[in-house]
Parts: structure tokens; C-alpha cells; sequence
């Protein structure tokens, strides 16, 4: 229960009493003072009272005209408040009312540095706008019915949710570790969990940086990983992200395992880059095999290819992960080679405004162009697929030092510039 104090000025005249008259749960009550305040107890929380204050003269008979005060109790304090459904900007808050009259409610709390006031019939709010991975306190009271009278306010503390990790990667990889890398999601100070099981055994790792290396780990394995942001409370935590990577094999290998060859030749034999040979036998001191190490084949047919005993192959890297794919230390680098410089360059031509550039392509494979010069204080590239190129919006009388450069099919790998220097016409 509640209560509420009600005061007035006493009317000009003789020493008088007063009466208060007002309803409670249905029944019509009446308190009676000799002084000008009362405190009025067992009032029902959050509800409206109309308070009927006259004087009585001496003769506690005769009354004056009453005068109504009307009020609103102070709502109680929500109870059992909770956060849930929580994401990275929104956060859902509940609660039970309070005891009482009808209620509203109002959430006050901070985001970026501005003061928010939500308001709600409701004992549930769902909160957006907010930022990942960051701790909010919202301050929850109930409103009575006249809009002004509230009561206590009771805190409602969360994290929302952080995003996930993004560019993971795994590197550094040996036969009992890999170095896992990832970038930090965009949100407040958080730290990592790594989960993955070795052995049959759930592991968790945590760190504070972005970066880790798991050791203990079994060779030749394949592992997953599961990268995952934990917010500053240690128990809101992001969705997890996978990080795949196979351990290397050790240098021991046995009978039938299967190797990719990189490269080789045999006398009569046309094969490609990372054709598959079964080793059906080897002997190499103490079984330690290092880059640019042979193995002698005993027997083996592939793709119509019937190579004899004794046969060689050159392997640029041996060691077998468990995946039963011939992959070991090697890894396929697709690359081109360096274009070679453009000869015979020449300008012709010549204006005021324009040149035109020409010269002889390189030996060896498809190739563009690129033309870098400066004018006017800026640099310009022109970009072409043919060997001449005319170049327009010159000065006049002014020399000019084009450099010219060959770009491979990749698109990246250049070639060195050679310079090509003219006069445009006055």
C-alpha cells in the first residue's frame, strides 16, 4: 500500500477542525485533523484519489464549503525485468507491472552520447538503433495515469551482440599447429573464443587479440575451427565463424601413398603438372625427404602412360595431408611470368594537342598495354590493347616523357617501362 500527504491554508476566522473525505476500495471514508497537512496511508499504487477537504467550527457541527484536492499515488517499481532476443543493434527488454492502477512506461537510456526516452502501454520493448557489442543500462519506470507521477526507476544492464569476425585464415601451418587469423567485427572492446576438438576432446581457447596459434595438434588432420566475438560481459557472444585447415603430414611415408608431381619429364612420356603416381616402393636415408628429393618408381601405369623400373620423378614437396589427396607442404601457385619490354617505341604524328605513341609488342604471351605520363601537373594512365596509341589533350611546345609498360594476362604483373620523349608543335 501506499500513501500521500495533502496540505491547504486554513480559512480566515476562528480555530476550526477539518474532515477529509474520500473513497477507498469503494467504501467512502473520512479522516479528521486539527491541522492544516495529513498524511493519508493504504492507498492503492498508481491510482487516482479525489480528496473532499472542508472545516468544521468549534461546535463540530457547522462546515464550510469542501475543497477537492485530486491525485495520482506513485506507481510501485516493475518487477522481475529481463533482456532477451538480443542482436547486434536491438535488444528486447520485459518486465511485470507493478501492483495497482493502470500504468504506462517510460525506458530512458544512452546511445552515442544522446539521452533516449522511449514510452510504452506495454511490459515488453523491443530497443533498435544500437551499436554491436556494447554495454547499455536502461532505466525502466512506471508512469501513473495524469502522465507526471512515476515510479522508481529499476535498471535493465546488456550487451548487444557482436558481429561475427571477418577475413578469417589459417597459416603457419606444421604438422602440430596452425596459426589462425581473422579482422575484429566493428562494435565495442570484445575478446575471441576458439572451439575445436582433438582427440575426441572439446577444446575452447580464448584471447584478446586477433590472432592465435593452436598447438597440440595431430598431423595430417583435418580441424574446424569456430571463431567466435565475446562482448565485455563474457557471456554475450557473436555468431561463430568456421575456419577449415589440414595439419601437414609427417615425413614418413609408406607403401601406396600417393604424391603430386609438380613437374617432370621421361624420355617418351608427355605427363602434366599434377598427374598422381602410386609409390609401390621407396628407400630414402632414414625417410626424411626434402624438397627436390627422387623417388624411384617400381611400377605404375597412368592415363596410358607405362613407365618402366627404375624411372625417376623429380617432387618439389612430398609430405600427404589426411584429406587422401596428394597434397602435403605443396601448394598450387598459379602465376605469369614477367612481360618483357616493348622495343622499337617511336612517336609520330605530332600536333599541338596529340602524338601518337607506336612500338613492337614483346616475345611471349598476350599482353596490354600501359601508357603513364604527367600533364599539367597530373599523372595520367592510358590503358590499350594495341601497339600504337594516339594521345590527345597535349600543351603546345612541350616535352613530353611517356612510359611505357607491357601488363600480363593477370592484369598485375608488369613489365619494365621504357620511355618514349617528344615535342608537341608550337
Amino acid at each position: 500500500m501506499t500513501s500521500m500527504n495533502l496540505c491547504w491554508g486554513a480559512p480566515v476566522g476562528g480555530n476550526v477542525s477539518y474532515g477529509v473525505n474520500y473513497s477507498r476500495n469503494g467504501q467512502s471514508t473520512q479522516l479528521v485533523t486539527s491541522k492544516t497537512c495529513i498524511n493519508v496511508t493504504r492507498l492503492k499504487s498508481a491510482t487516482s484519489y479525489s480528496f473532499f477537504v472542508f472545516a468544521v467550527a468549534g461546535d463540530n457541527m457547522t462546515v464550510g464549503d469542501s475543497v477537492t484536492i485530486t491525485a495520482f499515488t506513485k506507481p510501485g517499481p516493475i518487477t522481475s525485468p529481463s533482456a532477451s532476443n538480443v542482436t547486434t543493434t536491438s535488444i528486447s527488454l520485459c518486465w511485470v507491472a507493478p501492483v495497482g492502477g493502470n500504468v504506462s512506461y517510460g525506458v530512458n537510456f544512452s546511445t552515442n552520447g544522446q539521452s533516449t526516452r522511449l514510452v510504452t502501454n506495454n511490459t515488453c520493448i523491443n530497443v533498435t538503433g544500437l551499436n554491436s557489442a556494447t554495454s547499455y543500462l536502461f532505466f525502466v519506470f512506471a508512469v501513473a495515469g495524469d502522465n507526471m507521477t512515476v515510479g522508481d526507476s529499476v535498471t535493465i544492464t546488456a550487451f548487444t551482440k557482436p558481429g561475427p569476425i571477418t577475413s578469417p585464415s589459417a597459416s603457419n601451418v606444421t604438422t602440430t599447429s596452425i596459426r589462425l587469423c581473422w579482422v575484429a567485427p566493428v562494435g565495442g572492446n570484445v575478446s575471441y573464443g576458439v572451439n575445436f576438438s582433438t582427440n575426441g576432446q572439446s577444446t575452447q581457447l580464448v584471447t584478446n587479440y586477433t590472432c592465435i596459434n593452436v598447438t597440440g595438434l595431430n598431423s595430417s588432420t583435418s580441424y574446424s575451427f569456430f571463431v567466435f566475438v565475446v562482448t565485455g560481459d563474457n557471456v554475450t557472444v557473436g555468431d561463430s565463424v568456421t575456419i577449415t585447415a589440414f595439419t601437414i603430414a609427417g615425413d614418413n611415408m609408406t607403401l601406396g601413398d600417393s604424391v603430386t608431381i609438380t613437374a617432370f619429364t621421361i624420355a617418351g612420356d608427355n605427363m602434366t603438372v599434377g598427374d598422381l603416381v602410386t609409390i609401390l616402393a621407396f628407400t630414402i636415408t632414414g625417410d626424411n625427404m626434402t624438397v627436390g628429393d627422387s623417388v624411384t618408381i617400381t611400377a605404375f601405369t597412368i592415363a596410358g602412360d607405362n613407365m618402366t623400373l627404375g624411372d625417376s620423378v623429380t617432387i618439389t614437396a612430398f609430405t600427404i595431408a589426411g584429406d587422401n589427396i596428394t597434397v602435403g607442404d605443396s601448394v598450387t601457385i598459379t602465376a605469369f611470368t614477367k612481360p618483357g619490354p616493348i622495343t622499337s617505341p617511336s612517336a609520330s604524328n605530332v600536333t599541338t594537342t596529340s602524338m601518337s605513341l607506336c612500338w613492337v609488342a614483346p616475345v611471349g604471351g598476350n599482353v596490354s598495354y600501359v601508357v603513364n605520363f604527367l600533364t599539367n601537373g597530373q599523372i595520367t594512365r592510358l590503358v590499350t590493347n594495341n601497339t600504337c596509341i594516339n594521345v590527345k589533350g597535349l600543351n603546345s611546345a612541350t616535352s613530353y616523357s611517356f612510359f611505357v609498360f607491357a601488363v600480363a594476362g593477370d592484369n598485375m604483373t608488369v613489365g619494365d617501362s621504357v620511355t618514349i620523349t617528344a615535342f608537341t608543335s608550337e
